[in-house]
């Protein structure tokens, strides 16, 4: 991915990634389906935009130790492994048509903080993020993070 090989928070900074984060946790208050997937795990919308700010500040190239993900020694973590990343998200139900309302939401929440420079490495980099989250792409994924790990396959 192009946000791989660039610093976007360099680029922006910790500020406007939980402007980001800030707006598109507004957002997701008109889609109630969408925000129950947050909020019925007992977190509050102000903790839901720290650790998605958190998460997004490392996951695009800031300091490490930001998110608060547990990491055991041997396991790969969430920002450097597409498959962790799906495992962790396996709880959710993520349909077509909710990947698709949740990426609308965040690629707005992304056009109206962002600077557009960074706007098609974010657009992109969350584009892709949805294809492995969704109930259909994670089957495949999950296959070969099973063979990866010697586990199926």
């Amino acid at each position: 991915l192009a946000v791989d090989k660039t610093n976007v928070f360099t680029q922006v900074g910790a500020d406007k990634i939980l402007e980001l984060c800030t707006v598109f946790v507004e957002y997701l208050s008109s889609d109630t389906e969408i925000l129950k997937m947050y909020l019925n795990r007992g977190i509050s919308r102000q903790k839901l935009v720290q650790k998605l700010s958190g998460f997004l500040c490392e996951r695009l190239g800031g300091p490490e130790g930001v998110t608060d993900h547990k990491v055991t020694q041997g396991s790969p973590s969430i920002l450097c492994c597409p498959a962790m990343l799906a495992m962790r998200h396996a709880h959710l139900r993520l349909t077509s048509e909710v990947s698709t309302r949740w990426l609308q939401l965040m690629n707005d929440a992304v056009r109206s903080t962002m600077p557009p420079e960074v706007v098609p490495l974010l657009v992109q980099y969350f584009t892709e993020t949805v294809k492995l989250l969704s109930s259909t792409e994670r089957t495949e994924q999950s296959k070969l993070f099973d063979h990866r790990i010697g586990g199926g396959g």
